[in-house]
């Protein structure tokens, strides 16, 4: 069994006690022109975010792993935190999510299945002691404990917002990681504000002296990409009027930031990787390479991890970019102080830029804090952008809001299984799953409740608790 430790949450390769506190390193190149900005000063703070496991089953019986990290992903795979050589486990097959509440289980999709005390499980609370059946392999949570983190003490200023541990963790990280010339994968879902997090590296580095670039593959044709990357000549291909420079070029002695870099074609995602590792770029329609020097900073949503798993991204490309990982919470995790620290900061934007002085009422704020935010922080600003349009009197209301509670119940659902909590994972499934048995059983709650296993109370009970009935 072979587990990646890692000190820092999201880290990949690199141990806490190789970074200097002041950031220096006697072999990277002096800044380009500019002092290093000053570090924020910061503390230490213990929280949940070591696991043991033990294997109890195949040749590896009896060997234990110990990962500190707050999510640990379990299968047989290259990018399995834990990974264990049994032909029964998918290549991620299982996740543990460590938290102040304990810890979730969370199943991968798995191709056997992950079983828990007999049955099949795909989001439960885990305890140490309890015996995970993988496949045919048997995984035993020996223990849990806690780790001392580091933590900015300070709130920044430099287009990042937040109050909460886990922004402020992710703030102490960033001021490790931007004076090094260390590619970094910065993930998180829609709206967390990956690209805020780039362009901050960028302006801390030694090379917030020079270009940053940006390329959003989302938006790339699939048939330019390899010139919007890397140029071309002119006659290259049909529409290539004149010679062009790719972003790569255009990032020399800079940042070159590739936004939802999981969108990015196979094949060049080939090419992506040799001018990584060479440092060299060739124009489409040319031969003699080009030397650049370009830090590159990567950005997605997408779960590469898992996307190795299913052949979609290459394993060498992920290694060679995510050299750093650095992870941002989804709003919906971060608390009801960072959604007002938000919103204050938001508004007070907004009333500068706008000249209208407005004020957020107490029950709009309760609104807010209630929301469940699926487009996190930039759902956040839309909703108070149009609700300064709409509010008379300078006061913002909950009728002002426009909170859209819509989304895909399968996106949902897929969402809540890898990030949601046990207890948002089970009511959303309810909501969508009971609503149907009893359109089936023509509205009868005793047949539905035959139908379901359950007592008919029991049904009842539920249903008035989901607002169903």
């Amino acid at each position: 069994m072979h587990a990646r430790r890692r000190t820092i949450p999201g880290q990949h390769g690199i141990p806490s006690t190789d970074m200097p506190d002041d950031g220096y390193d006697p072999e990277l190149p002096a800044p380009i022109t500019q002092t290093m900005p000053r570090r924020a000063w910061s503390r230490y703070v213990r929280r949940p975010g070591r696991v043991k496991l033990r294997v109890l089953d195949g040749p590896e019986a009896g060997t234990e792993a110990v990962v500190d990290r707050t999510r640990v992903r379990v299968g047989r795979g290259p990018t399995a935190d834990v990974r264990i050589d049994n032909d029964s486990l998918s290549g991620l097959h299982f996740e543990l999510k460590l938290g102040r509440n304990g810890v979730e289980l969370i199943d991968l999709a798995s191709k056997n299945g992950t079983v828990l005390l007999g049955r099949r499980v795909y989001h439960v609370h885990v305890h140490p002691g309890d015996v995970i059946v993988a496949g045919d392999c048997r995984i035993e949570l020996v223990e849990t404990g806690d780790v001392d983190v580091e933590q900015s003490a300070e709130a920044r200023e430099d287009g990042l917002l937040g109050i909460s541990e886990p922004m402020r963790e992710m703030f102490a990280l960033l001021d490790k990681v931007a004076p090094r010339e260390l590619p970094v994968l910065v993930v998180g879902e829609t709206g967390t504000g990956k690209d805020v997090v780039c362009r901050a590296l960028h302006r801390r580095s030694r090379r917030a002296a020079g270009p940053m670039q940006v390329l959003d593959c989302g938006a790339l044709a699939q048939s330019l990409a390899e010139s919007a990357l890397f140029g071309h000549r002119k006659g290259a291909f049909t529409g290539a009027e004149e010679d062009r420079v790719g972003v790569f070029e255009q990032a020399n002695g800079g940042t070159l930031m590739i936004d939802e870099v999981g969108e990015l074609p196979l094949p060049l995602q080939a090419k992506l990787l040799r001018a990584l590792e060479s440092g060299e770029i060739v124009r489409v329609g040319e031969v003699t390479p080009r030397r650049v020097d370009v830090r590159v900073v990567a950005a997605t949503h997408r779960d590469l991890r898992s996307m190795i798993d299913e052949g979609r991204f290459r394993e060498d490309l992920y290694f060679r970019l995510a050299r750093f990982v650095i992870e941002l919470p989804p709003l919906r995790e971060r608390g009801a102080e960072e959604i007002a620290h938000l919103t204050r900061g938001f508004l007070a934007e907004i009333v500068a830029r706008d000249g209208v002085p407005v004020e957020l009422g107490r029950d709009a704020m309760a609104a807010l804090q209630r929301h469940r935010w699926r487009g996190n922080v930039r759902e956040l600003r839309n909703v108070l952008e149009q609700a300064v349009v709409v509010q008379d009197e300078g006061v913002i209301e909950a009728g002002d809001l426009v909170l859209e509670e819509y989304e895909p119940r399968g996106v949902r659902l897929e969402e809540l299984m890898r990030w949601g909590s046990f207890d948002q994972t089970h009511a959303e499934l309810d909501r969508w799953l009971l609503p149907r048995i009893l359109d089936e059983c023509e509205g009868n709650i005793s047949e539905a409740a035959r139908r379901l296993k359950v007592g008919r109370k029991r049904l009842t009970n539920r249903m008035v608790e989901l607002g169903l009935y």
